[in-house]
Formats: C-alpha cells, structure tokens, sequence
C-alpha cells in the first residue's frame, strides 16, 4: 500500500485449519486505502498468517492469493 496511513480493515475473521497435519492459524480480512495520487485502491483481501510464532501478511495483488484467501478464509 502506497500510503499505509488511509488503511482501513473491515470484515476480519480468526481461522483455523489444519494442512498438512499441522495447524494454520490466520487472520482473513479486506483492506482499503489510497495510493500515492489520493485514489482509492478498493478493498484487497488480506491474509495475516501466523507460522511458528512469526506473523506473514499477504496482500491480495495477485490470483494466486485470492485462491488461498478463498481456500482458508471462506
């Protein structure tokens, strides 16, 4: 996100999967916010993943992200 200060979050969930045989704890949500010219980016999902104590977020720029999004979040 070009100007991380116009984040705004919503429909955020907790979910939990297992994959692989091994818990997946994640936080699904959308983000918005403007880029560097004022223009609103529209909602991105989001996914914050949480591996072994350490947190991953990944935004939604790509079909690949949307797909996981999907996989684990709905």
């Amino acid at each position: 996100m070009e100007n991380p200060a116009t984040a705004q979050f919503s429909k955020m969930s907790r979910a939990f999967r297992n994959l692989s045989s091994e818990s997946l704890d994640t936080i699904c949500g959308y983000v918005k916010g403007k880029d560097a010219s004022g223009r609103d980016t529209g909602d991105m999902p989001f996914l914050y993943i949480i591996d072994n104590g350490e947190p991953f977020l990944v935004d939604g720029s790509s079909s690949v992200i949307e797909t996981v999004y999907r996989s684990l979040c709905d």
